[in-house]
């Protein structure tokens, strides 16, 4: 059976020695779908504290739709034989079609700052990882990928992730392919908002708008007018 996981809200679970705090699918059969939820605050002992996907068999890559997901403030401590953990969201073996997800303040602990906070893609499978938000992320690094993966990462925007925006075999990433560092703009992150401002950059990048809320939140940033001289008393 092929699951569609839709339009959930998923919070405060925990996988203690294992994997998937929130979401956990592993199959050999293509089509599943997870999109529209709302993952919060899960924790995972391995990989993939908010979204575990992975493929089971040893023929043939798993393919998947992840999208339009919240993920937010999930934990996950990987072990050092894969070297990897994947706060956020965690890919074995799959040619997911990884799109419109806010990955945001997540945590990919393990014994270096660089086992993927957001998103880790593992193993060979070629995803397509487009028009998402992986911002914010505490620990890990934004987008990890290695050991074979060979993903198409295009038009995402990416934020002050502590531990880089790219690590593993993919650090550089944010530098073609349509995507962008830039401040995302969110409404109100310390209420837990992350609808965007109406100026967005993720609002009004030419592939967006990007992230899970495709409609402003929130008016416009305001922008202050200023001259040469103001900014130079102001930082004397």
């Amino acid at each position: 059976m092929v699951p569609d996981i839709l339009d959930n809200y998923i919070a405060d679970n925990e996988a203690t020695n294992g994997d998937g705090g929130g979401i956990y699918y592993r199959s050999f059969d293509n089509g599943a779908v997870i999109r529209g939820n709302t993952v919060i605050n899960n924790r995972a002992g391995d990989h993939g504290g908010g979204i575990y996907v992975g493929h089971v068999g040893d023929i043939g890559y798993l393919e998947v739709e992840v999208s339009w997901n919240l993920v937010f403030d999930n934990y996950a401590h990987g072990s050092e034989i894969t070297g990897n953990s994947g706060g956020g969201m965690w890919f074995w073996e799959t040619n997911a079609w990884i799109h419109h997800n806010t990955v945001v303040q997540n945590t990919g602990d393990g014994p270096n700052s660089a086992y993927g906070g957001g998103i880790v893609i593992e193993r060979p499978g070629s995803p397509l990882v487009e028009r998402n938000i992986i911002a914010l992320n505490l620990k890990g690094g934004g987008i990890w990928c290695g050991n074979g993966a060979t993903p198409t990462i295009q038009n995402n925007l990416a934020w002050q992730n502590a531990g880089g925006d790219g690590v593993g075999d993919c650090p550089t990433w944010w530098q073609t392919n349509g995507n962008i560092v830039a401040d995302p703009a969110f409404c109100d992150t310390l209420s837990g908002d992350f609808h965007l401002h109406q100026n967005s950059p993720a609002i009004t990048h030419i592939a967006g708008p990007l992230g899970v809320y495709p409609i402003p939140g929130c008016g416009p940033v305001p922008v202050r007018p200023t001259t040469w001289g103001r900014l130079k008393t102001r930082y004397q």
